[in-house]
């Protein structure tokens, strides 16, 4: 079955490669290595091995099938937004017939409606991390493991302010990746500096929410937003080149691995029992671990826990519907994170968009939710194509990965709602203005 798994994963990424959409492949990748990587490996190594490197859960509960089974879904998920998307191919709107005359959009800032979505944004977290600068600290200089026994508790305290929070995830990242592009095309003095300090502030910010998720999407969303602008400079067509990224921008990883390894040293307690230096190969362990089991592990968790324990939630989980329809939102996340935890610990676990869908409504709801995947992805290929060359069109490619990263790691209302995508889009339509011109003749 692992082999077969395997076969199904290489195919379905070699066919969103050949594909002509900027974002398919992206999104195929993502749903790989952090879901279906871990569903189609787990089983060939063995439960006993996952129940050592995850011994907070009670892996006895779960079998291979669950495992397979999971790993279905998210693979049949995934090839309905493959499939639909290439029968949904836009034709290439970059090319028109030279006797044409052409409309070019360039892009370009509202500089007043920038600035102040610039100082909402820089307030907002600058309130954030006064307001979480002592919990934090206390996690840094703690002397020994018992201080850490308030981190799952002072984690939850710093998010507690939803609409702070919504800003230091979402709309401070977005705007401070406005600034950068701002930088790039001018290049003055002043916007450097500008920059910078909306730099350090943001990461301030999402350091302190003590989380590593939102920070690694920032990072990786300014590094992108560097490269691919730097590519526009030069006369190229605004695209993700893979391989150039894999081969010349490599130290972008180890730089994201260097941030993560910040993480877990100073949030775990291994530092108190060993050295730094032994301390290294072990937590590097953990990273290689978590990377691929914190959502292919869960995946298994909610195909044995629905319906088979609880019925089918459909959109009862999402938070906004509660809201204006009045009902309690069912936490799905926390429900099945306390099913399987050992002893009372409180937390939540990650349920990617294929597998809530399937604990919203089973597998048939998982395809419904491919084809909404499919059609997304073809309206931010659209989107793109439209967008203004320069900081817009730059601007909306980072929208697009950052959103389709996150239905890796989030259900797709979470995704649209809590994890960037609104917001982004928001910043889009406030910050950016388009300059037209006209060239060729009739």
């Amino acid at each position: 079955m692992t082999l077969f798994y395997a076969i199904a994963w290489a195919a379905l990424l070699w066919i969103a490669l050949r594909s002509r959409s900027r974002y398919l492949f992206f999104f195929v990748v993502c749903q790989f290595v952090f879901v279906g990587l871990g569903l189609t490996i787990f089983p060939f190594f063995g439960l006993d091995k996952l129940a050592e490197s995850f011994s907070t859960f009670r892996v006895e509960l779960l079998s291979e099938g669950d495992f397979y089974k999971a790993n279905a879904i998210v693979l049949v998920g995934s090839w309905v937004a493959v499939i639909l998307n290439r029968l949904l191919r836009q034709p290439d709107l970059s090319t028109m017939n030279a006797h044409r005359r052409q409309l070019v959009l360039q892009s370009g800032v509202r500089r007043p409606l920038y600035f102040v979505c610039s100082f909402v944004a820089i307030s907002a977290c600058t309130f954030f991390i006064i307001q979480n600068f002592s919990s934090y600290k206390s996690l840094i200089t703690a002397a020994n493991p018992d201080a850490l026994t308030d981190f799952v508790e002072l984690r939850y305290e710093a998010i507690s302010n939803y609409l702070i929070i919504l800003i230091v995830y979402n709309f401070a990242p977005a705007v401070s990746i406005v600034a950068l592009l701002r930088y790039t095309s001018g290049k003055t003095k002043l916007s450097l500096i500008f920059f910078a300090i909306f730099f350090v502030i943001t990461s301030l910010a999402l350091i302190f929410t003590f989380q590593k998720r939102p920070l690694m999407v920032y990072l990786g969303g300014c590094a992108i937003a560097w490269v691919l602008y730097e590519r526009y400079r030069r006369g190229h067509e605004i695209r993700i080149d893979y391989a150039n990224l894999l081969a010349k921008k490599w130290i972008y990883l180890p730089v994201a691995l260097g941030v993560v390894f910040f993480f877990y040293y100073f949030q775990t307690a291994y530092r108190f029992y060993m050295s730094f230096w032994d301390t290294v190969p072990l937590l590097f362990e953990v990273i290689v671990t978590r990377v691929i089991g914190r959502l292919s592990l869960p995946a298994a968790m909610y195909v044995d826990y629905f319906p088979s324990v609880a019925p089918h939630y459909w959109l009862s989980n999402v938070g906004l519907f509660g809201s204006l329809l009045g009902f309690d939102v069912f936490e799905d996340s926390r429900v099945v994170f306390s099913s399987y935890a050992v002893g009372a610990q409180s937390g939540s676990v990650a349920a990617s968009v294929f597998i809530d869908a399937y604990g919203q409504g089973g597998v048939i709801v998982a395809i419904l939710y491919g084809a909404v995947v499919a059609l997304i992805i073809s309206w931010f290929d659209v989107m793109t194509t439209r967008a203004p060359q320069g900081m817009s069109r730059v601007y909306v490619m980072i929208f697009g990965m950052v959103f389709l990263y996150y239905l890796s790691q989030a259900s797709l209302f979470r995704s649209a709602l809590g994890y960037g995508g609104v917001f982004y889009f928001l910043v889009w339509l406030l910050c950016f203005k388009k300059k037209i011109r006209y060239s060729g003749n009739f």
